[in-house]
């Protein structure tokens, strides 16, 4: 059963990763010190916070290559402990 509670994290886990873009962090440094990524009670918590982090980064002047592999890099994250 889907935990549609969880999953309406999706918009600030893209808003988190958004903001960390404009702060300057790394996508690395993001996802390590994400709530969504790492704590949140969604499965795919980094994936919404590179989304958010890509679309910044698009924002900013980045090309399709490297926002491809910030949300590969959200994809694949796996959670701290885990």
């Amino acid at each position: 059963m889907t935990n549609i509670s969880a999953q309406a994290s999706s918009g600030p886990a893209y808003g988190e990763g958004f903001g960390a873009y404009r702060k300057g962090l790394t996508i690395e440094e993001c996802l390590a010190n994400s709530y969504y990524a790492n704590h949140a009670r969604m499965m795919s918590g980094g994936y919404h916070v590179a989304t958010g982090y890509a679309a910044a980064a698009k924002a900013g002047g980045a090309d399709a290559q490297t926002c491809a592999r910030i949300i590969t890099a959200g994809h694949t994250y796996q959670r701290k402990g885990a």
